[in-house]
């Protein structure tokens, strides 16, 4: 785990870091055995009487296997958990032809208001042109109660991510462009002696839109909300997109919205009527196209992808992905590594004789298990994707 020490940005660092060194070893000790005509011993000593070698004993090597998470699904792992400090250059390493892409990271920040009841909120979704509206919020002259579904507040605000580097023109005309991960977070920025309120974040699982769904307090009941109080942290509440939820999330689309036209993440906030809080949108994402320029070279890695894609879901069955879970993130991803090894290690057993053995049949049963372990890797990264399984069927 790392240690917490430094700055915000050092403490990123360190995670990366860490799930890009992860070093994973799995060591099988075999039992003594005798040393026959046809292996070499280690030693050999001689009977002053018989003049004769003895017989050893020796040990086989153990067998090992050294896993690092790809550098591609580590970027990847740190920009969904916390896409605020994660650096820029993550892409989506799910393609099994990975296209050179411009890997583009934009934020805005602004301000919104309670009503004047005292209740108000902000939905998020990630855009991909500069007149894309990604951000809805209520402001001191909204009208909503307690029990009024979000969708019927009054007098709200629209703010659009004009930081993108492409026009919805432009995106129409054949740039492609795709979400890695975005999050959004908020603060209250009044007097500090009349801080109040409760904060509900939400994400939802389907990316349905949130403002029809809910009012105050039928979101308050839902399993995948977390309640929380205003003031607790210097960032009062925030929500991170957990990853893709269909087959088409991870494809470039040629829309100004890639994940869709629904505001599905957001906070419900209570206090008191005028209550200000501050919020800040990041986005990560991905651009092709003849057009687009700074391509860097993307990543394929559908095995690594599956696992923090899987590691991620598995942390939101009862609230949203946030920051704080970045420990636990590690933690899951890792294990989630682990419970693969032994199909790589038999694997690998397999290929090793093949390099190794003097039977040319071996080569064939080594392409045997390369394609065995290829199809197991497949078929689990498939399953999580497209077969709507929950993410725990596969962490033992």
């Amino acid at each position: 785990m790392p240690s917490r020490k430094g700055t915000a940005h050092e403490y990123l660092d360190e995670v990366i870091l860490i799930l890009m060194n992860t070093t994973t070893t799995i060591t099988k000790t075999e039992k003594p055995i005798k040393t026959t005509k046809q292996q070499k011993p280690k030693t050999v000593k001689q009977d002053a009487k018989s003049q004769k070698p003895t017989k050893v004993v020796g040990r086989q090597k153990p067998d090992q296997l050294i896993y690092r998470v790809p550098h591609c699904a580590a970027l990847y792992a740190a920009a969904l958990v916390d896409p605020f400090r994660a650096p820029g250059g993550a892409c989506v390493p799910a393609d099994l032809f990975p296209l050179p892409s411009s890997k583009v990271k934009t934020f805005l920040r602004g301000r919104f208001s309670l009503g004047t009841t005292g209740y108000g909120y902000i939905t998020a979704r990630p855009g991909a042109a500069t007149t894309s509206m990604v951000v809805t919020a209520t402001t001191a002259a909204s009208v909503g109660g307690t029990a009024t579904l979000f969708s019927a507040y009054t007098n709200l605000s629209t703010v659009v991510m004009a930081q993108c580097p492409y026009t919805s023109a432009q995106i129409t005309a054949g740039v492609g462009a795709r979400v890695v991960a975005c999050g959004v977070r908020i603060k209250y920025i009044g007097q500090l002696m009349n801080r109040n309120g409760i904060v509900l974040a939400y994400e939802d699982p389907d990316h349905k839109d949130f403002a029809p769904a809910f009012s105050f307090d039928t979101l308050g009941g839902n399993p995948y909300c977390k309640a929380s109080r205003v003031g607790d942290e210097l960032w009062d509440s925030e929500v991170c997109f957990s990853g893709p939820t269909t087959p088409t999330d991870i494809e470039f689309q040629q829309s100004d919205y890639p994940l869709g036209i629904n505001l599905f993440m957001g906070m419900a906030v209570s206090g008191v009527a005028g209550d200000a809080y501050e919020y800040e949108f990041f986005q990560h994402l991905e651009y092709i196209g003849n057009i687009v320029v700074n391509k860097t070279p993307s990543h394929a890695d559908a095995q690594a992808f599956g696992k923090v894609v899987e590691t991620s879901k598995a942390l939101t069955q009862d609230k949203p992905l946030q920051s704080s879970d970045i420990g636990g993130f590690w933690n899951h991803l890792k294990e989630s590594f682990i419970s693969s090894m032994p199909k790589i290690i038999s694997a690998g057993r397999e290929i090793y004789g093949a390099v190794t053995g003097p039977n040319p049949i071996s080569i064939l049963r080594a392409a045997g298990a390369m394609t065995s372990l290829d199809q197991d890797m497949r078929d689990r990264s498939h399953h999580l994707m497209y077969g709507g399984n929950s993410p725990q069927k596969y962490l033992t």
